[in-house]
């Protein structure tokens, strides 16, 4: 069974999202905030089998420096002792 809040949480979250932006960050895409904070909830999942491995959150987070910044996000690969 998947436990994967990067796609079981709605979307209609975004403005909730957005509230906790703090603006002196910069100028933050807030789908891309949003997809931050799934991945940090997922990984604190109360039952440790929920949560993802590392090769997971090492790809998600390599996918949202790529699109915050293109020339991050193709530098970054997964670590081969990274797998759980």
């Amino acid at each position: 069974m998947s436990c994967d809040p990067l796609v079981a949480l709605p979307s209609r979250r975004l403005p909730l999202c957005a509230q906790f932006l703090d603006p002196e960050a910069g100028n933050w895409d807030v789908r891309i905030a949003e997809k931050m904070v799934k991945l940090s909830l997922w990984c604190c999942m109360h039952v440790p089998e929920h949560r993802p491995a590392i090769s997971t959150i090492w790809s998600e987070l390599a996918k949202l420096a790529h699109a915050v910044a293109p020339s991050i996000g193709a530098a970054t690969s997964v670590p081969a002792s990274s797998a759980r």
